[in-house]
């Protein structure tokens, strides 16, 4: 697994680049078992001591290309959640961070190279289980982990009146999933993702059953 934390070089993060755009290519194109790490190799013109130097495993480009989809954007709320928005003082503020959570999500969902991914872990998931823990370490965890904090800022603050943190982590993401779901595999029309008077609604209703 690749340290989110450290902050690398421009050249490294311009090499990391380079590999997860051909790693990318290739994993949607050929499949993930298809896909060796040779043939990233050869595509992305790297030696092998530099792929392995950046990335371990298969599973670890994975990982950091679902991170880079979702938390990891540059224009990803879910990132931009730092200590001080977890100072939840009000039913107010708990509004406006999920609301911004909710948006970039639904945001992510709609990004077709994300799709692509989640469409290609699916297929070969049931397979490959280091596929779906690479996806969970990639984004599910990160993100549970950060919607437990800020519900636990929440509780402390008096705020929320339930100790029931994985409920409402639950409840928030439940209707998010089953709308993107929806319109990302099941839906036969033009999708119809959740719009932001959507997603205020929803957030209002959960922030009230939990305050």
């Amino acid at each position: 697994m690749t340290n989110q934390n450290t902050q690398p070089s421009p050249r490294a993060l311009d090499k990391r680049r380079q590999i997860l755009v051909v790693a990318r290519s290739l994993f949607l194109q050929h499949g993930f078992e298809s896909t060796s790490m040779d043939a990233i190799t050869t595509a992305a013109g790297v030696s092998k001591r530099t792929l392995y130097k950046y990335y371990p495993s298969k599973e670890a480009l994975v990982e950091d290309l679902v991170h880079k989809l979702t938390l990891g954007r540059p224009d990803s709320e879910r990132e931009r959640v730092r200590s001080d928005d977890l100072r939840i003082e009000s039913r107010d503020d708990l509004e406006r961070v999920l609301c911004g959570i909710a948006s970039s999500i639904v945001a992510n969902h709609q990004h077709s190279d994300y799709l692509s991914l989640v469409r290609l872990i699916i297929a070969e998931g049931p397979r490959i289980p280091s596929l779906i823990e690479s996806f969970q370490n990639g984004s599910t965890r990160p993100g549970v982990r950060q919607l437990t904090a800020i519900f636990e800022s929440a509780r402390q603050s008096g705020v929320v009146t339930t100790d029931e943190t994985d409920a409402a982590i639950r409840l928030f993401l439940g209707p998010i999933w089953l709308s993107s779901s929806e319109n990302a595999f099941l839906s036969t029309g033009e999708p119809h993702w959740l719009t932001p008077a959507e997603i205020e609604a929803q957030v209002k209703l959960l922030v009230a059953a939990i305050t």
